[in-house]
């Protein structure tokens, strides 16, 4: 049986180093200016019997990378796509799943240095685990 502290450790663990980002899990810490990458990971869907036994779950981690220009974003989503994509996390788990990439947008956060808007991007992946 997987529990779901043992999930998250196995998917967070398959995240690469990214060279010059720092990489928060959850939230950025107070205070912090980007660039900054935040992977975070849920369950949020379970599959059950009839007598409500769950079978299995699955699970989403989803990754904001946050940054000055829409060039630095798109080379770190790029090397997390390669990484990532179809990556398999061990014995009873399915490979990740590529769901969403939100494309480039500008972000709520703004420079201090420039008073413009950061750049983002959220990518999303599904994985399974039996129970």
């Amino acid at each position: 049986m997987v529990t779901y502290l043992q999930a998250r450790t196995q998917v967070l663990a398959l995240v690469p180093p990214l060279k010059g980002w720092r990489v928060w899990r959850g939230v950025p810490a107070q205070g912090e200016s980007p660039p900054w990458v935040v992977v975070s990971f849920s369950e949020f869907e379970r599959q059950s019997t009839e007598s409500l036994a769950t079978t299995s779950h699955v699970g989403r981690l989803d990754i904001r990378v946050v940054g000055e220009t829409d060039e630095s974003i798109g080379i770190v989503c790029g090397k997390l796509q390669a990484a990532l994509d179809g990556a398999y996390p061990g014995r009873g788990f399915s490979r990740l799943v590529p769901e969403r990439d939100s494309g480039v947008y500008s972000a709520e956060l703004v420079s201090p240095l420039t008073g413009s808007p950061f750049a983002m991007r959220v990518l999303t992946w599904t994985v399974g685990w039996a129970n």
